[in-house]
């Protein structure tokens, strides 16, 4: 467009006289632009505690390492205190059903990997249920095993990637928003 033509478009919406004194072969521009969903992010200190808020619901997922021991399903002394984000985001919100979805690394095999996450997934459930009390939500638990990794388990040279497994054994917790 030129800056004549663009003039003379401003001066008519704004009921100048010199519109009248220009061509009338303005464009129009159509302009859109995508609408996103607003999603904000807190990881704790140790990265230990990671929570994501989009519009459809809240994310909070913990490292398995500060909630149990290696190789096991039963919560550690600190894992009650790990979990005090998400009670407080289940007693805000209100929903009702929150899911808890547990996952390993790729080390083991696949069946032991599935077995491992979803006893895991139960044992945080069962914690939930605790803190939560009666007239809770409807609490559900899936062990997803070595499904959805967020890091690659091993380097692009095809060695062991520990700080990439690590970041793979997890548990999270979907809380939706209402």
């Amino acid at each position: 467009m030129s800056a004549t033509v663009a003039t003379a478009a401003v001066l008519a919406l704004s009921g100048g006289v010199a519109a009248a004194q220009e061509p009338a072969t303005a464009e129009v521009l159509e302009l859109s632009f995508p609408v996103l969903d607003l999603e904000t992010e807190t990881v704790s200190l140790d990265s230990s505690v990671n929570r994501v808020e989009d519009g459809e619901d809240v994310r909070v997922t913990l490292a398995a390492d500060v909630l149990f021991r290696f190789n096991s399903a039963r919560l550690g002394g600190s894992a009650p205190n790990r979990l005090t984000e998400a009670v407080r985001d289940i007693r805000s919100l209100k929903p009702d059903e929150v899911t808890v979805l547990g996952y390993t690394d790729s080390k083991g095999s696949t069946g032991y990997n599935a077995g491992l996450s979803r006893r895991r997934a139960e044992a945080v459930g069962q914690a939930l249920a605790r803190e939560l009390g009666g007239g809770g939500p409807e609490l559900s638990t899936e062990g997803r095993g070595e499904a959805d990794p967020v890091a690659p388990n091993q380097t692009e040279d095809g060695e062991d990637d520990p700080a990439g497994r690590k970041r793979n054994r997890r548990v999270e917790i979907r809380i939706p928003k209402r």
